[in-house]
């Protein structure tokens, strides 16, 4: 029946579509949809624009949906927008200045093209905002073929001056002076600026106007005056006034700044919207008591080093002389190099609201000696001189030096540096000098106080690009790189100062040089060792020259770890008392009691303490190990006691095909490991990353941990556990795949994780505690977890009711938007079968500032827990580059990590700069 039914309903729909058809055809031609008519429409490109003057765009109108394509530009026409007591107007459209002050439209053609340029800065200034304020000029396409159809571009014109005031504050005694100056950029006519004293602040007016600087009421000569030069409008001197102002002038409603405080408005005449304002102090002044300077060293060949001045009433009048060895002639510092700054005490707070606290006499002044300034080595001496005031009873205009210290020794010091750009080169590729840029200190002004050598030559200074304090840029030839082996070598930066540091050793950075493969393919020169079953990680201790080789196994062949002795082009297996085995002799977990080696895929060799940890994949733990010297005698076992750290309990065994331990990097400094996890599955635990406390478990006297690390969370999930190291300490949110590798930089406990499959790479600190909050509530309705934490300001608000020390409380610091993966533990539900909805590790969502929420995988349990804590840590660094790398491993001097991805057919290595993350590969 339903098939008769669909059978007639299609002949009906048949026969009025096609009476539909033909009506539209008899009224219109057709209808809309893919057959219907066109609609036209105009666009200009660009929108918008904004231009210095001088400047040209070419506008380009494109008109669709019709026949004829060609448009009518209008005139250049503009538009002004005002706001008065918070209501906008934008002015109609009005046609611009014939005289071109407004610019012009040029070259308009139908076809759709036309040029708009801006005033010519020879000729015009920019249009006076006070008079067109928000001007924009509007550039008009019209279609031809349908006259409603327009389209615009608005263009915003600017001068492109800009100023800058020096001094931008000063500190002017009563009755003294104090020149200023300005730097204009753009001011093509010359036209200089014009000055302005105001003690009142930028405010809306009576007429709901907004008033900036430039439009401010002056205060002079109250405030003082300011008389600019004849010869030159951009310097300009203020004198301040006989005495310290006492009010505002004129009085201007909530201003409650000091009256003596005036701000110096420098705006230029072409453009007054490129106005610069500084700060005036007006103090009561008086006689300069110079007492001494600290520091009495400073560094030679810094970049910039602060001596301050013990100098009451030293003001911004005041010049600050240095001379230096073998030259009578001092060096003088005035408030206008920039160098120097007037300091002042902490007014006393009134306690008025309508009055305001004068401000009090300066205390002494900072000044900061730049890279010229630290040149030359010996002893310089400081004097102060003020033209109105006398200095230590001396005359007015007589330099005096302090009665304390009055001198600084300039020391001689070594270079230093932290990296080069680039850190490696392909041997026989360049056919040019190569730019070598050496970051570092110490340098000197321009670079002249070090020299850069690479293989016991010295590598010349690019002189079209000058060196700083703290860059060499130098010029590599073709001769150092093509000519040598392959290698790393190192890159060294010597002091070459009269007389040179003690000690005067070169400070170090690598320069690799990799051989051209593609010439010269890489040959194996030794041969290979038989290995066991299923390698698969290696790390060396270089000190002790030991090789440690995980082997995996197999189903028929038992996991293990073996050592192997590092000779030229050898490698010797040895056992765990360091003596040479014949074949092989891993140690496996019947080497040692209450050790376990179960499957692993990772370990770490930690070159303090000669310990490797290895993660067993197997059962979820973590192994360490003491490394044997070769051919010690009688070790049994080597130095230092193995021990085995059980971390299944970490993922709280809340889900099915959970994630398993995979990689594990250990911080020399700190004896601290992170573990990434191997998964393959969807499921939050694999952002998770746990750091182990590798310490000794013991304690001091008063019974508290000889280690400052602690075992928070091992603690959290066992309360009756007793622990104070070789424990779990802190959990942190990660970002793996299924073969994540982890390498620590040293002395930085920075520890970086590879994607190793999927997410991004991450930095952690290990040393780093995961942040903690005691639980309030916790409720399941829907398949979704709200849980509510205590915020009280106290130590319940901690795991366990026990605060972090130099902590009083534990804050809720999760952050919304990325708040990562948390470990909750603890938890007790009202029904124990729901366990595993409220502990365990789970992705959450910042809801409050006491609250967060997840979902599980039940749309049907309902429930409420109490008690229990959170933890969570983010990383200190995430890097966004390819999800595939794996292989990571950090160059000890320069901490660049070099990151390896196997599955890239081009751009193999990845190399992460640890100095500003910047990535090249």
């Amino acid at each position: 029946m339903g098939e008769i039914v669909g059978v007639k309903l299609r002949a009906v729909l048949k026969i009025a579509s096609a009476g539909l058809g033909a009506l539209c055809l008899l009224l219109s031609g057709g209808c809309g949809g893919n057959n219907g008519a066109n609609v036209v429409s105009v666009t200009v490109t660009p929108a918008s624009d904004t231009l210095i003057l001088g400047q040209s765009v070419n506008l380009t109108a494109t008109v669709t949906g019709a026949t004829n394509t060609n448009v009518t530009w209008s005139p250049c026409q503009y538009t002004t927008t005002t706001t008065t007591n918070g209501k906008t107007t934008t002015l109609p459209l009005i046609l611009c200045p014939s005289d071109g002050s407004f610019g012009v439209l040029s070259n308009t053609q139908p076809t759709g093209t036309a040029t708009y340029t801006a005033p010519d800065p020879a000729k015009f200034q920019l249009p006076d905002q006070t008079k067109y304020p928000q001007l924009q000029i509007v550039i008009t396409a019209t279609s031809n073929q349908d006259k409603k159809k327009t389209a615009k571009c608005t263009i915003t014109l600017t001068s492109g001056i800009r100023g800058i005031l020096q001094p931008v504050t000063a500190s002017v005694p009563a009755q003294e002076s104090q020149q200023f100056f300005v730097t204009l950029t753009n001011d093509v006519q010359n036209k200089g600026v014009t000055w302005l004293l105001t003690q009142n602040v930028p405010n809306t007016n009576s007429s709901g106007t907004f008033l900036n600087y430039p439009q401010l009421p002056k205060c002079d000569p109250t405030c003082g005056t300011i008389t600019p030069d004849p010869n030159n409008p951009d310097v300009a001197v203020y004198t301040a006034p006989s005495a310290v102002p006492s009010a505002i002038t004129p009085a201007q409603t909530n201003n409650t700044n000091s009256p003596s405080n005036v701000a110096i408005v420098a705006t230029p005449v072409a453009d007054n919207t490129g106005f610069v304002t500084g700060t005036i102090t007006i103090t009561t002044g008086g006689p300069i008591t110079f007492n001494g300077i600290t520091p009495t060293i400073a560094p030679q060949g810094a970049t910039l080093w602060d001596v301050y001045l013990d100098a009451p009433n030293i003001s911004s009048a005041s010049q600050i002389l240095l001379t230096y060895p073998n030259n009578s002639q001092p060096v003088v510092k005035d408030s206008t190099s920039g160098q120097i700054k007037i300091l002042f005490p902490l007014p006393a707070s009134s306690s008025s609201t309508t009055t305001t606290t004068a401000t009090p006499p300066s205390t002494g002044a900072r000044l900061r000696l730049n890279a010229s300034d630290l040149k030359t080595s010996g002893t310089v001496t400081v004097s102060v001189v003020d033209p109105a005031q006398p200095c230590n009873s001396l005359a007015v205009g007589a330099p005096c030096t302090a009665t304390g210290a009055t001198s600084f020794n300039i020391i001689p010091v070594r270079p230093t540096s932290t990296a080069s750009v680039p850190d490696d080169v392909v041997q026989g590729k360049l056919s040019q000098q190569t730019r070598v840029i050496i970051d570092g200190g110490y340098f000197g002004p321009n670079g002249t106080l070090a020299a850069a050598s690479f293989q016991g030559n010295v590598i010349v200074q690019d002189q079209n690009n000058p060196s700083t304090s703290r860059q060499l840029n130098t010029l590599m030839s073709t001769v150092q790189i093509n000519q040598g082996n392959p290698g790393l070598y190192p890159l060294s930066v010597v002091s070459t100062a009269t007389p040179a540091p003690t000690p005067n050793n070169p400070s170090i950075t690598n320069m690799a040089i990799f051989p051209d493969y593609s010439s010269t393919p890489p040959q194996v020169v030794a041969s290979g060792i038989a290995a066991g079953t299923n390698p698969s990680a290696i790390d060396i201790d270089p000190t002790i020259g030991v090789a440690v080789v995980a082997e995996a196994g197999s189903s028929t062949a038992a996991s293990g770890i073996q050592f192997y002795a590092i000779g030229k082009g050898t490698l010797t297996p040895i056992d765990s008392t360091g003596a040479t085995c014949v074949t092989a002799c891993p140690v496996t977990s019947q080497t040692f009691p209450n050790v376990s080696i179960s499957t692993p895929t990772g370990l770490s060799v930690n070159r303090t303490n000669h310990t490797v940890a290895i993660v067993n994949y197997g059962n979820q733990s973590v192994t360490v190990l003491p490394i044997p010297v070769p051919g010690a005698t009688s070790q049994t076992p080597a130095p230092g006691t193995p021990f085995t750290v059980d971390i299944s309990g970490a993922l709280q065994g809340a889900l099915t095909l959970a994630p398993l331990p995979y990689s594990i990097g250990v911080d020399p400094d700190s004896n601290m490991a992170l573990v990434a996890y191997s998964s393959t599955a969807v499921s939050t635990s694999a952002n998770l990353g746990f750091v182990v406390n590798l310490n000794p478990n013991t304690a001091d006297a008063n019974g508290k941990a000889t280690n400052p690390y602690g075992c928070t969370l091992g603690l959290a999930i066992n309360p009756a556990s007793n622990q104070f190291g070789q424990c779990l300490s802190s959990e942190v949110t990660l970002n793996t795949g299924a073969y994540p590798q982890i390498a620590t930089a040293p002395h930085g406990h920075l520890a970086y994780v590879t994607p190793g499959g999927s997410g991004v790479v991450r930095g952690v600190d290990v040393t780093k505690p995961s942040s903690g909050n005691a639980i309030l509530s916790s409720t399941l309705t829907a398949g979704l977890v709200t849980v509510t934490v205590i915020t009280k300001n106290d130590a319940s608000s901690c795991p366990g009711g026990s605060a972090p020390p130099q902590q009083t409380s534990c804050p809720f610091t999760m952050v919304p938007g990325n708040a990562g993966t948390v470990l909750i533990t603890g938890v007790k539900p009202g029904n124990s079968a729901n366990d595993a909805y409220f502990n365990g590790n789970f992705s959450v969502n910042v809801t409050s500032s006491n609250s967060f929420t997840y979902t599980v995988n039940n749309a049907t349990a309902s429930d409420t827990a109490s008690g229990g804590a959170v933890f969570y840590g983010s990383p200190n660094q995430t890097v966004q580059i390819t999800p595939s790398l794996q292989g990571v491993a950090i160059n000890p001097i320069t901490r660049t990590a070099a990151m390896a991805d196997a599955n890239s057919t081009s751009l193999q290595i990845d190399l992460l700069n640890a100095l500003d993350q910047s990535v090249s590969s």
